[in-house]
């Protein structure tokens, strides 16, 4: 069996692409984490730079961290702001960034634990007209 990704066809798609998804498309694979991986791996080994690449990751500034704090009304709500998915410990690590940062949150009504501050209303997401619970 012969090697799939050749020196030359891989070197091509690093010159060609802008992000390793592109550059498994162009080996004519397709985009998977282990494909992926492979093909950065391979493309490593070979001492192709790919340095261009850009990463699927969002970086997000301390400023839109801020923007969102200040406009939102829990973790939550910042997370979503964000653009964030909100699994794992995505809620975690943004509440420990807003803590690290010393970023006011009294005004948020909604606890971690997804209960209302006592005392202040909340307005569902979702429901028209300013319904409160």
């Amino acid at each position: 069996m012969g090697v799939r990704y050749t020196r030359e066809l891989l070197a091509e798609a690093a010159r060609e692409t802008t992000n390793f998804d592109d550059a498994v498309r162009w080996c004519g694979g397709t985009p998977t984490p282990g494909s992926r991986r492979y093909l950065r791996d391979r493309m490593a080994e070979a001492g192709i730079d790919c340095s261009h690449f850009t990463t699927r990751r969002v970086r997000h500034t301390e400023e839109k961290l801020r923007e969102a704090v200040a406009a939102s009304t829990s973790i939550r709500e910042v997370v979503r702001r964000l653009g964030i998915s909100p699994v794992g410990g995505n809620h975690t690590h943004i509440s420990r960034r807003i803590a690290t940062r010393g970023m006011d949150t009294s005004p948020f009504t909604v606890r971690p634990d997804g209960t209302h501050t006592p005392g202040r209303p909340c307005v569902t997401p979702g429901l028209t007209g300013g319904a409160h619970v």
